[in-house]
């Protein structure tokens, strides 16, 4: 890869980058943490409402509207920033795999603006609607009992939004050489060596 400035101009970069991505990542990883949690909580759910009706003939209210209005869209949409960092995301290669090695890296790196645009736009636009129902107050009824939907909608810009954050993060370090330690997604040589090799 070409030299991208003196050596001495990358630790300064570093050092003023750092600090944010620090950040970003602790915010990164809580979001995928509460994901978790929100897989172990559905499973939980789902698992006493079948005992629940094969053994005692019980039907647990809203669990269909709690599992699609909450956790699915908690565990779809936060972790966006966290597969992002390691590099998870589905991607075809087909054309790429014949660049060059240096044509792959730019290109590679490239991805992340627009990346970012995408998570931007998805985050305004789903931040719009989530505003919209929290206005009026959405629920949804199940069994006689009101269920606020309105607050799941906000994951999804949240998700979105971060995503957009680490994807401009990802972009910066590429721009100054300066990939995030010990992140797939940041060593941007060696991730088009391996996809090279695939």
């Amino acid at each position: 890869m070409p030299q991208r400035g003196p050596a001495e101009v990358k630790p300064k970069t570093d050092k003023q980058v750092r600090p944010a991505s620090n950040l970003i990542d602790r915010i990164t990883s809580a979001f995928a943490f509460i994901a978790g949690i929100a897989v172990v909580l559905m499973m939980v759910h789902v698992t006493i409402a079948i005992i629940a009706r094969s053994a005692f003939n019980y039907s647990i209210p809203a669990v269909i509207t709690i599992v699609s209005n909450y956790y699915m869209v908690i565990v779809v949409c936060l972790p966006l920033a966290f597969v992002e960092r390691n590099d998870a995301h589905i991607a075809v290669d087909v054309l790429t795999n014949h660049f060059s090695k240096r044509v792959q890296t730019r290109l590679f790196g490239w991805i992340y603006l627009f990346s970012a645009v995408v998570f931007g736009l998805v985050a305004y636009a789903s931040w719009d609607e989530a505003v919209n129902k929290y206005a009026v107050g959405l629920v949804s009824v199940e069994s006689d009992i009101a269920i606020p939907t309105w607050i799941g909608y906000f994951a999804v810009p949240l998700g979105y939004c971060m995503g957009t954050v680490y994807a401009l993060l990802l972009f910066a370090r590429f721009l100054f050489g300066t990939p995030p330690p010990g992140t797939v997604a940041g060593d941007f040589e060696a991730q088009v060596e391996r996809l090279s090799h695939e």
